[in-house]
């Protein structure tokens, strides 16, 4: 086990190397690599739908999407990093139903 989480740091190290403030996850992230992600100061939003990220990746201009964690060597900042004008979020609710969303405004 403690192998698995040197290994996991070690390629979150990589990523950290890009200076995230964000980091979008297409699925699930493993605990350790969240825990050690949000101990950096880097926020995670995961689960979203493939389309959800295409979009995030054209507002923020960002070339191409890490599809595979370890591959990270191999990419370049300016391939992977995009950045937005403004992050927000906004909470809607309708009778018992509460949804928060984030919006990305261009730059």
């Amino acid at each position: 086990m403690s192998q698995e989480k040197s290994y996991l740091k070690k390629i979150i190290d990589k990523l950290l190397k890009f200076n995230p403030h964000l980091v979008f996850v297409e699925n699930t992230i493993n605990i350790v690599a969240l825990e050690y992600l949000q101990s950096k100061g880097v926020t995670v939003v995961s689960k979203l739908k493939p389309k959800v990220v295409d979009n995030i990746k054209r507002v923020t201009k960002m070339r191409k999407k890490i599809e595979k964690l370890y591959y990270i060597s191999k990419l370049l900042p300016d391939q992977v990093v995009g950045t937005c004008k403004r992050i927000y979020f906004q909470r809607f609710e309708h009778e018992t139903e509460r949804k928060t969303i984030m919006f990305l405004e261009d730059e």
